[in-house]
């Protein structure tokens, strides 16, 4: 039967359980002051100034947009824009600014879906990773590289491809992209975090491995997650908008500003309005969240 624990052992213990409480403490306490920084930075004011226009417009496109996006004017065909269509109307009389507002509900589905997947996998792997070690980490790791070896989009493309067309497979494969990159960058910083003296002191005071990382770790570790969240947003818009390009994600009628983009090709000479607006829809949403993500890494860096 071992012997019981000195008191003075005990007490330190506590008092380094007590750091512990106190870091997650100060952890949202440093949220809080980056909340209220971020309410004042002009990055992040004008990205979500744009952001939430574009989640407005897919939210109430039906509201907002003068006409159905599939509904049809012959006698408007390739009309340039005009007050009868502020965007003009493709080579079927559809109006473009009501393809435009509804196209956002797909960019958007399909890029809000795909990150909120690829953190929620790539966060718990990284976070295991981290914060075990050893075998695991190693195993974890070498899977990464595999992905990591293939250029993002091309890994998009095949994966997409090999499912179908189809918005579901535009989710998956973007998931599937950026898992392995959420997980790097959840893995380094719970590295760093795990070697410190109150894991081992909250370990010690019997508190459970899930428990450590969940409650201790993970409020330490979570800013870079979170701009990194935000940053992937706009690529996955992008990666969204080459897949639908390529007739790899929404499928006609339905509009996308990808598949927007492709119809309006052969069409730059005489109607280049087609091309433009949804061209035009796609740099702004990105714009935006990347002004979101670059005040967002100011505002939460540690040294501010």
């Amino acid at each position: 039967m071992s012997a019981p624990a000195p008191p003075g052992l005990l007490a330190d213990a506590a008092a380094d359980g007590g750091l512990g409480a106190r870091r997650a403490a100060t952890s949202r306490t440093r949220w809080g002051r980056a909340l209220r920084r971020a309410t004042r930075n002009t990055l992040v004011g004008l990205g979500l100034l744009g952001a939430l226009l574009v989640v407005g417009l897919a939210l109430f496109a039906n509201a907002l947009a003068p006409h159905a996006p599939d509904e049809q004017n012959f006698d408007l065909i390739e009309s340039r824009p005009s007050a009868a269509a502020v965007f003009g109307t493709d080579r079927f009389g559809r109006d473009v600014l009501s393809r435009v507002i509804h196209g956002a509900r797909i960019s958007l589905y399909v890029a809000i879906t795909s990150i909120a997947a690829s953190m929620a996998v790539g966060g718990a792997l990284g976070l295991t990773a981290g914060y075990l070690g050893g075998t695991i980490d190693n195993a974890i790791n070498r899977v990464l590289d595999v992905f990591f070896s293939i250029p993002g989009l091309l890994l998009a493309v095949g994966i997409a491809a090999l499912r179908g067309p189809g918005v579901n497979s535009a989710v998956l494969a973007i998931a599937i992209v950026y898992t392995p990159i959420f997980a790097r960058v959840m893995r380094g910083p719970v590295l760093a975090e795990r070697a410190k003296d109150y894991v081992e002191a909250v370990r010690a005071l019997g508190a459970t491995r899930l428990a450590v990382a969940l409650k201790h770790i993970l409020p330490n570790v979570i800013s870079p997650f979170v701009v990194q969240g935000t940053v992937a947003l706009s690529q996955a818009i992008l990666i969204e908008a080459s897949l639908s390009y390529l007739g790899l994600s929404a499928q006609p009628p339905t509009p996308s500003w990808g598949n927007m983009l492709n119809e309006g090709r052969t069409y730059l000479e005489t109607a280049p309005w087609i091309s433009v607006f949804p061209g035009l829809a796609i740099m702004l949403t990105v714009l935006a969240f990347n002004l979101i993500g670059d005040g967002l890494r100011d505002v939460l860096d540690p040294s501010s």
